[in-house]
């Protein structure tokens, strides 16, 4: 505070002197017996612009520095937001064939600040009802009394039964996801995430064809 008041002081004097100098220039030219001469004026007009310019160079460093670091303080109190970002087929593409593991990428993301020690786990479930909000709840709960493994892969074994009640409408595949961290303040952070798989329209999955909803609970 009191180098910034120290500065301000000194740009005022700056700004007088180069005042009086114009103004004593004009009184008294240079050719006049109380002139000074063109050298003098310009040297001392040169040594106070410099002067100013240093000193407005080191107000706005001592300014942004004063900021980055507010923003800094700000940053810190502020939680993170991470929330599961992407769903992809395994391999871009599965097939829905009877005895096989139906298998999905999925990934987590950093929305908002910066999250420390990320992990996170997913789990895939499918469900012999369409999706409704008592549904996508019991999956939830379900989830919670479950021990979760940190995969990047999910997978789910499908009879043709329940391929057949996926095409139909009358089963539901869910992903359910939870996210733990460290925030910026060191205080623990934590999510959950539940998606469902609309009723898709083909026997094969692609990141572009299967279209994911949230729960909405």
């Amino acid at each position: 505070m009191l180098i910034d008041g120290t500065i301000a002081v000194l740009l005022v004097l700056c700004a007088w002197r180069m005042a009086y100098l114009g103004v004593h220039a004009t009184i008294h030219p240079p050719e006049s017996k109380k002139g000074r001469s063109k050298k003098s004026l310009k040297r001392e007009f040169y040594l106070i612009g410099g002067l100013s310019t240093v000193l407005i160079l080191i107000q706005v460093y001592r300014a942004d520095k004063t900021y980055t670091a507010l923003v800094g303080e700000i940053q810190k109190g502020r939680n993170a937001s991470v929330s599961m970002f992407t769903v992809i087929p395994t391999g871009r593409r599965q097939t829905l064939t009877d005895g096989q593991s139906l298998q999905f990428d999925v990934k987590f993301m950093v929305r908002e600040n910066t999250a420390r020690n990320l992990r996170d786990a997913v789990q895939l479930y499918l469900t012999d009802k369409p999706p409704t909000f008592d549904v996508s709840r019991a999956v939830i709960n379900q989830k919670h009394r479950s021990p979760t493994t940190k995969l990047s892969t999910i997978s789910l074994p499908l009879t043709e039964q329940q391929i057949q009640g996926i095409m139909d409408g009358t089963s539901t595949l869910y992903i359910v996801g939870t996210a733990h961290w460290v925030n910026p303040s060191g205080s623990d952070g934590h999510s959950d995430d539940c998606t469902y798989l609309q009723t898709p329209q083909f026997r094969y999955l692609t990141f572009e064809n299967a279209i994911w909803h949230i729960c909405g609970v």
